[in-house]
């Protein structure tokens, strides 16, 4: 985690409020500073509106305008991988 010694529980409980899904924009707008310290650590991505998916984006990532978990971010609050389905 470049940047970033250790997670503060306020890092974990932004982590978990993303978890798989991502979350808006605006709901964290109080946590600036753990956002771009997030970001800097490459735990957490943006997927801007009118731009293309990240492919750093863990897990599904359906939306754009959205906060999404990296892999390295869904490791650090202990998100299960998801499974390989075959079709």
């Amino acid at each position: 985690m470049a940047g970033l010694v250790e997670l503060t529980e306020q890092h974990r409980e932004i982590l978990t409020k993303i978890g798989e899904a991502g979350a808006p924009l605006e709901q964290f707008r109080l946590n600036g500073r753990e956002f771009g310290e997030l970001s800097a650590a490459h735990l957490i991505v943006f997927w801007p509106e009118r731009g293309h998916r990240p492919p750093s984006i863990y897990g599904g990532g359906v939306a754009p305008g959205r906060w999404y978990l990296t892999i390295a971010g869904a490791e650090a609050v202990g998100v299960e991988p998801p499974r390989l389905r075959l079709a």
